[in-house]
């Protein structure tokens, strides 16, 4: 691909330190905490859509999106956590509207933890959507986002510092401080809400030098993948764990600690990215154009290619290269020495500049005939 169709890369700058970064399942939204403030962009642009200040009473630990991407939740030091509704946070403020608040409020918040809120996730979508926790309290708890009840509080009894659940729901993995991966089973847990950890009689990993600090399960739900301070990422069998369990299918080493871990498809764009093309780029154009006759400036920030652009009459942007040389240079010109090398330089120059402008208009004359006949086609 040429790099003329390169895309945009927004920008986003913060205010201090992220404690915690997480897009949308769709790619569209970015969430990011900066000591107690949320912030909240669209990716595509890169406009800050909003900026909760003191959205919690101490630190955000944790940002995540559920599975639709219709629900964004945080957690914080206080032990507290927040689900927010993302029509209220992509929504203009109300400003000026007497008995109104500018700011979205949360349609869901518990403070159950008793010391800070060390991991977060969320999964499912509309009246499935479950939430879980773990803190520092050694209690690791599910919740459902529709109601905001408790479907269960499980006491490990050693501080806990991340937390994953399978896709089928089946097992609940807490890392521990002492380096131990929890497994709690879900399918036939005891039928109290409060249950301790001798009850359940969990599954155990252990070869951790550190705090599991992130845990993440595969989409098989066959695979489990464990990071630690101790700067090592381990993979494990869900179907080995034990008391004596065996070694780790594989051990990554880190030169730091590891401070997240997960388990993704890849993108086709991504293994074939030449078979999966956008079909719309948005590529940088000239920041400052010369206007006819030398009489200023046009600013030019950004223009939308199709890629049939790209292929201008079967050769693309070569075809259009072809054209800006068709007047050879003449080696020959009056003026030798280093001032016919100045202007043999120049007319380089020009004619470079002259064969870009030429694509930047072209790409925009097939856009406008394709939004054109668009229009026409929509209008029959």
């Amino acid at each position: 691909m040429s790099p003329f169709f390169s895309q945009i890369s927004p920008k986003m700058t913060l205010p201090g330190i992220a404690s915690s970064l997480c897009p949308s399942p769709s790619g569209r939204h970015l969430a990011a905490a900066v000591g107690r403030d949320l912030f909240l962009w669209q990716v595509s642009s890169g406009i800050l859509l909003r900026h909760l200040r003191a959205c919690h009473l101490q630190a955000v630990t944790r940002v995540r999106f559920t599975d639709d991407g219709s629900r964004l939740l945080t957690a914080s030091e206080d032990g507290g956590v927040r689900a927010w509704r993302m029509v209220d946070l992509t929504s203009l403020p109300l400003e000026g509207r007497p008995g109104r608040r500018s700011d979205p409020v949360p349609f869901l918040r518990w403070s159950d933890h008793e010391l800070r809120v060390t991991d977060l996730i969320a999964w499912g979508s509309g009246c499935s959507a479950r939430a879980a926790t773990c803190s520092l309290d050694g209690t690791a708890r599910i919740r459902c986002l529709v109601t905001g009840s408790t479907l269960l509080e499980v006491h490990a009894g050693t501080p806990l510092h991340s937390v994953a659940v399978d896709a089928c729901e089946s097992v609940l993995c807490a890392g521990t401080d002492d380096g131990r991966v929890l497994l709690f089973p879900l399918l036939d847990p005891p039928r109290n809400v409060q249950v301790a950890r001798s009850e359940m009689k969990p599954r155990t990993y252990s070869s951790h030098g550190g705090p599991v600090t992130c845990l993440s399960v595969s989409l098989d739900g066959h695979l489990l993948a464990s990071g630690s301070d101790d700067g090592r990422v381990k993979v494990w069998r869900l179907d080995q764990a034990g008391e004596d369990q065996a070694d780790p299918l594989r051990t990554i080493e880190h030169a730091g600690r590891v401070s997240a871990v997960e388990f993704v498809v890849p993108p086709l764009g991504l293994l074939r990215p030449d078979d999966h093309l956008p079909s719309v780029y948005l590529a940088p154009a000239l920041h400052k154009v010369e206007a006819s006759g030398g009489e200023g400036l046009a600013e030019v920030t950004s223009v939308f290619v199709t890629p049939e652009a790209h292929n201008v009459a079967g050769g693309g942007a070569e075809s259009l290269e072809e054209e800006s040389e068709d007047e050879p240079i003449d080696d020959n010109d009056e003026g030798g020495g280093a001032e016919g090398a100045t202007q043999k330089g120049r007319l380089v120059e020009e004619r470079a500049k002259s064969a870009e402008l030429r694509k930047v208009n072209f790409n925009l004359y097939q856009l406008l005939k394709s939004q054109i006949l668009e229009s026409r086609q929509a209008d029959d």
